[in-house]
């Protein structure tokens, strides 16, 4: 993807906080994720130990997901960067998703199914 010129900067608002900004400029295209990371407590069996045992799981959001999972609790608020290349194109996951989909390895759920 090309841009000639200045940046251009697209954004997203989720309420009051920004939770995405795209920055073009020339052949680059910078992607700023702003949300949280979340920890969660899960248990799992340790074939070394031959036990059940604790683990913390730590994912990123970009809303307060304990809000709707009580067993989930806020680390704290993050943002990271992520350049996409420049030849990105979608369709070939897309084709891959549908393809799964048929072969009943996976559901797919779209508001446009």
């Amino acid at each position: 993807m090309t841009v000639d010129g200045p940046v251009l900067e697209i954004s997203q608002k989720s309420g009051l906080r920004k939770n995405l900004s795209i920055q073009l400029q020339g052949n680059e295209m910078k992607v700023t994720l702003t949300g949280f990371l979340m920890a969660q407590k899960l248990t799992r069996y340790d074939y070394e130990q031959r036990c059940i045992v604790g683990d913390l799981n730590v994912t990123f959001s970009h809303y307060d997901s304990s809000i709707y999972n009580a067993d989930q609790v806020v680390i704290g608020p993050h943002s990271f960067e992520v350049e996409v290349p420049d030849d990105f194109d979608m369709r070939d996951g897309l084709v891959a998703n549908l393809q799964r989909e048929a072969q009943g390895r996976c559901r797919i759920s779209s508001p446009h199914h």
